[in-house]
């Protein structure tokens, strides 16, 4: 389960994601992003990833935590969906989805 903010600053996105941890699940460490827009017109297109890290070492099982992930602002005009990819440690995942024009009108609540 996580919510989800999303910070602009200059040519960056910053994506701050809370995230909780179930109680029978190992912790959790980022190893790295990917993000990429997907589009009738530009399927695949990859934005780049500056950072990821957590407020912790790791988040524990059970644990509340936050995620920040940082950006490069979109091509001007891009439309479709941002699939924000975190790999962690141990092979699992948090995928956070959201169309660009949600974002463009300041939603920010995750999916």
């Amino acid at each position: 389960m996580y919510s989800a903010g999303l910070y602009r600053a200059g040519t960056f996105w910053l994506f701050v994601l809370t995230l909780e941890n179930a109680p029978d699940q190992q912790a959790w460490v980022p190893t790295g992003a990917t993000c990429i827009i997907t589009s009738m017109e530009s399927p695949g297109l990859a934005v780049p990833v500056s950072t990821v890290s957590l407020e912790a070492d790791a988040l524990a099982p059970g644990a509340r935590g936050r995620l920040m992930v940082e950006t490069e602002l979109p091509p001007a005009g891009v439309t479709g969906t941002l699939i924000l990819t975190v790999s962690g440690h141990g092979g699992r995942s948090l995928v956070y989805r959201v169309k660009l024009s949600e974002l463009m009108r300041g939603k920010r609540q995750g999916r």
